[in-house]
């Protein structure tokens, strides 16, 4: 059992037997039919990728599981949020623009808070959505429009003043995160889970948790998983710093491409988080211009201030 399980039983200490908490649990050998037939679980959600199950259960029935031979690694379904990162300026994108590359063919998955495909910027270019967050399919936040108008907007809105990296990219959106921004590590599991399954070249995850990580939790591994089946997956190092060791995850995931945040004049934003992850792996991978950034905003809706304050919207 890793260490992450021993912290997770010892925390359970505190709790009743008949207490109902959230894990994530990484089987072996037998399918999770067979490996959780027995327990009496509810919300029960496993993946491709990877061998992993989502479900919510007792203590006792937890500590039940983590003693079987079936069960390899156990986590919390810890919560995760937004984060917000990258833009056009400074990178180049007009030269890539001039070779006739604009994102044409691609498929971007933008796992978050949903998309406003009413926005003009990229109604013409919706591909395959899904809801895992349990409040059906739209942006009720603000931040996936956001995010995928960075990404992709063609500046329709704007007579194209502000225009998106790959304004010909199809994009796909799983909703994962709730109207305030926030959701489970579970649900973003089975965003990216999604994503791989249907088609999508890019994944991109403006999201991630408080916790420094080491790279070895569910959500890295199912993003590294990703990355293995030949999918780019970009995601932000977050908003945690200037602190040293302050990316968790999935920004601390091995194989991603992780992304920090300059501003217009090349500096490290003071509130990007900052590497080594935990393990002592060089993260973040790079940095794009992450200040004062105008994109896409969902109908009626504004992006929380407090979180996301640098990034500027557009109607």
């Amino acid at each position: 059992m890793s260490k992450m399980a021993e912290r997770l039983l010892r925390q359970l200490d505190d709790s009743s037997a008949d207490d109902r908490q959230r894990v994530i649990v990484r089987y072996r050998r037998r399918s999770a039919a067979a490996v959780l037939r027995g327990v009496h679980a509810t919300r029960v959600r496993t993946y491709q990728l990877l061998p992993f199950a989502a479900l919510e259960a007792s203590v006792s029935e937890i500590r039940r599981l983590a003693d079987s031979d079936d069960i390899e690694q156990m986590w919390p379904d810890a919560p995760v949020h937004i984060w917000l990162d990258g833009s056009v300026p400074l990178i180049g994108v007009p030269q890539v623009w001039a070779a006739g590359l604009r994102g044409q063919g691609i498929a971007v998955a933008v796992v978050d808070t949903g998309v406003d495909f009413s926005h003009p910027d990229i109604a013409a270019r919706r591909g395959l959505t899904a809801d895992f967050s349990g409040q059906g399919f739209c942006d009720n936040h603000g931040h996936g429009t956001h995010v995928a108008g960075i990404i992709a907007g063609n500046g329709a809105a704007s007579n194209g003043l502000y225009t998106g990296v790959a304004p010909a990219a199809t994009i796909m959106a799983a909703k994962v995160l709730r109207a305030d921004g926030s959701g489970s590590t579970s649900d973003v599991m089975a965003g990216v889970d999604w994503a791989a399954q249907n088609g999508a070249h890019v994944i991109n995850l403006s999201l991630g948790s408080d916790e420094p990580g080491d790279g070895t939790d569910a959500l890295c591994q199912i993003c590294d998983a990703a990355v293995a089946r030949g999918i780019v997956v970009c995601v932000a190092g977050g908003n945690a710093g200037p602190g040293a060791g302050t990316i968790g995850s999935p920004g601390c995931a091995r194989d991603v491409i992780t992304v920090g945040a300059s501003d217009m004049s090349d500096r490290v934003a003071s509130f990007s988080s900052r590497g080594p992850t935990l393990d002592n792996r060089v993260k973040p991978d790079l940095c794009f211009p992450g200040v004062a950034i105008a994109a896409c905003r969902a109908a009626g809706r504004e992006i929380d201030r407090n979180r996301a304050g640098r990034s500027r919207i557009i109607d």
